[in-house]
């Protein structure tokens, strides 16, 4: 029991290492490269839910409908990344 809220500790702690990592990453300018950060990790968080057991992640329907959601995300931020350096239409 100990182990495992260690390891949920651990993991958080990483997670919000990384994501403040690529924020960083952002804010100084290099976008494509937070893109790909972001990539990397939508991928890494789509193979533990397909690894993970069903009853230790939160769930919207089914791990099939959560696994479809991820890939249109990863589809979507990979599209995005050709154009992250053309100047704002705003």
């Amino acid at each position: 029991m100990k182990s495992n809220r260690r390891a949920i500790a651990i993991s958080i702690i990483t997670l919000s290492a990384v994501v403040i990592g690529i924020t960083v990453v952002a804010l100084l300018g290099h976008i494509k490269l937070a893109l790909w950060g972001l990539v990397i990790l939508a991928g890494l968080v789509l193979f533990t839910r397909l690894l993970a057991p069903e009853e230790v992640w939160f769930k919207a329907k089914t791990k099939k409908l959560d696994a479809a959601f991820l890939m249109g995300i990863i589809i979507l931020l990979l599209l995005t990344i050709p154009y992250a350096k053309l100047p704002s239409p705003i």
